[in-house]
Order: C-alpha cells, then sequence, then structure tokens
C-alpha cells in the first residue's frame, strides 16, 4: 500500500460494547467468527496511561476485552466504562456511526438465516442494487441490526458490478481475494457462504476532508462516488439505515484498501450527532493498522493531520503498538509484530 511507511493493510477494527458477552455471541452466531484470547481488567489511578493512550477520562476502566477472528480481519470488543460515558450506540449515519458489510454466497439463505434470529431486518429485505456503478446481475444488498445496536450489511454480486467497466482494479472482495489471500468460506454457526467484510462503511461530517486522510496516509484508491440519495417522498431509505425519513446524503465514496473496502458516506438529518463518539463510548470504534516497522511509520504520519496518543507500548503477543487519532475523529492504531489471528503479512494462513 502507498501512504505510510510500511504499511500492509487493516488487521484489525476495535470497538467499545456494552455487554461483552452479548456482542462476542453476536459475532460468532452470525458470522462464524472464532474467539482467540481474552485480557482481564485496565485502569490505571496513578497515572494518566487510558487519557494518553485512548484520549479517554482519567477515571476510565476497561473491564475486559476480547480478541476474535473472522476470515480476513480481527475484531477486538472492549467493555469499558467511565463517566460522562455514551452508552447508546450511534445511529450508522451519525458522524462516526459504521456498519459492516459481510459477503455471501447465497443472499436467499442469508435472508432466511436473518429473518429466524434475533436480529432486526431493516428497510424491504433482500433489495436489488440500483445505484449505478453497483448494478449488477444477482446484485442484492440486505441490511440489519442487532439487539444491542451494531448495524450490519449483507452483500452479494456473483456477477459482478457495472464500475469493473471502467477500472482495471477491482475493489477488495473476499469470495475473490487476491493479493495472495486464500478464498474462505465460513463452516460454523452462522450466515451459510460467508466469505469475509466486504467494506467498513463510515459516516463522516466532510467526505472530502476524510477521504483525502485514506487516500493520502492509508494509501487507499478511490473507485467511484454516489449520490445525492434521498427519498423526498417515502421513507424507504430512512428505513434501511434506521433513522428520520429526512435524510439526505450529499455522496458515498467506494475507496479500497489492501483487504477491506471503505464507504465513506457525507449525511445530514434532523437529530443527527455530529459529534465522532470516543474510544470508549459505546459503539466508539478504531483501525488497526499493520506495518512492518512503527518507528518509520509514526515518522512519517507525522506528515498529516493526525495526534500521536501516548507513545509505544507492548501487547501481551510482543506487538508493538502507538494510538492516533486524526483531527476529524478518527481513531487508529500503528501496530508492529503482531503474531495473533489473520494478518496482512499472512494473508494466506
Amino acid at each position: 500500500m502507498g501512504g505510510l511507511a510500511s504499511l500492509l493493510g487493516i488487521q484489525e477494527l476495535t470497538c467499545t460494547v456494552a455487554d461483552l458477552a452479548e456482542a462476542s455471541s453476536f459475532l460468532v452466531s452470525v458470522f462464524g467468527a472464532e474467539v482467540l484470547d481474552d485480557e482481564g481488567e485496565l485502569s490505571d489511578r496513578r497515572r494518566s496511561t487510558l487519557r494518553a493512550h485512548a484520549n479517554a477520562d482519567v477515571r476510565a476502566v476497561i473491564r475486559r476485552s476480547r480478541l476474535l477472528r473472522t476470515p480476513f480481519l480481527n475484531i477486538r470488543l472492549l467493555e469499558a466504562t467511565y463517566p460522562g460515558q455514551r452508552t447508546l450506540w450511534p445511529m450508522m449515519l451519525d458522524v462516526g456511526g459504521w456498519h459492516l458489510a459481510g459477503y455471501v454466497d447465497d443472499i436467499d439463505a442469508a435472508l432466511e438465516f436473518l429473518q429466524r434470529s434475533d436480529l432486526y431486518v431493516l428497510g424491504p429485505g433482500k433489495k436489488p442494487t440500483t445505484n449505478a456503478p453497483e448494478v449488477g446481475e444477482g446484485s442484492y444488498a440486505i441490511h440489519g441490526m442487532a439487539s444491542f445496536g451494531l448495524h450490519f450489511e449483507i452483500l452479494t454480486y456473483p456477477n459482478g458490478r457495472a464500475y469493473m467497466a471502467d477500472f482495471d482494479g477491482r475493489l477488495w472482495n473476499p469470495a475473490a481475494p487476491d493479493r495472495g489471500a486464500t478464498p474462505r468460506v465460513s463452516t460454523g454457526p452462522g450466515l451459510a457462504g460467508f466469505r469475509g467484510f466486504e467494506h467498513v462503511s463510515v459516516g463522516v461530517a466532510d467526505i472530502e476532508e476524510a477521504s483525502a486522510f485514506f487516500e493520502d496516509a492509508l494509501g487507499c484508491e478511490r473507485f467511484y462516488d454516489m449520490g445525492p440519495v434521498s427519498d423526498p417522498h417515502g421513507s424507504g431509505f430512512g428505513a434501511y439505515a434506521n433513522v428520520d425519513a429526512r435524510v439526505k446524503v450529499s455522496k458515498v465514496r467506494l475507496l479500497r484498501s489492501a483487504y477491506l473496502n471503505i464507504e465513506l458516506i457525507e449525511p445530514r438529518f434532523p437529530g443527527q450527532n455530529r459529534d465522532w463518539p470516543q474510544l470508549l463510548d459505546v459503539g466508539g470504534w478504531r483501525l488497526g493498522l499493520a506495518v512492518e516497522d512503527v518507528d518509520a511509520a509514526v515518522e512519517s504520519v507525522l506528515g498529516f493531520d493526525v495526534h500521536l496518543l501516548g507513545g509505544r507500548r507492548e501487547d501481551p503477543d510482543g506487538a508493538v503498538r502507538v494510538s492516533c487519532l486524526t483531527e476529524f475523529g478518527l481513531y487508529f492504531d500503528l501496530v508492529a509484530g503482531s503474531n495473533r489471528g489473520w494478518h496482512p503479512i499472512r494473508p494466506g494462513e
């Protein structure tokens, strides 16, 4: 990848949840995630470790954390509390709101699974893709929501999409992975034919500002824009996102990173929260970026509008980690030497 020195790709997504057992059960039972390890309580009354490294109140306590693996993305769950914590999960189209989109082989089987599970199916359920760059024979999507607040999307496009006629390259597709990655299909519980997460979608206040960071710093490749999007005489658009029917999206942009696409959305609606969630708020999140040389990556990140949080620290497995925060609100870690779960340097494993 271009951008930061020695950057290999997105390895991990961390999010804070109110109930770790509930969120973990969801990821295992729906996406067949594998639990890798657990860590105990983290707090520090004598120093300001969590303020320095997580931009969190000094009284914050991470009660426990759990690392899970999906085919091409590790997911770390944190159960944390602090005075003033936002305990309501952000809406999908709030600023800093987000959802994960997973690719499946059989969209009808996926819808049947969701309808018999303790999950919310949003909007009309299975819907054909109608936005021009994403049109394709057999291209469908389903939007859903877990009871604890996490939004997710299930999609498939077995015969490709229209944008492919205009690009030599392709967005990341876990059903047809490249860069040495090996195709995988979930054989555990949950969605039959789940291949992995195809993109993470993010609501942003300024799509150009966010896009510039992802492209320049993280080396993401821009593919196409869509929009504006609204539903002036109906409520279908609001229903699939579980937001006010008056929602308007000025632009949607699709970018590719090595093993996970990034979808940026610039929305507005009455009651929208415009403050990006803190990492230890419920629904707060960050990306973990695998790098070969953390010192080189830190040196190069200083060329962007980024705050370094704390300094180098070591994970239990010996990995070296440096946390960062962009001016527009995105948290991310630079991680070198991790040997737990999936890793971009070992994409075939």
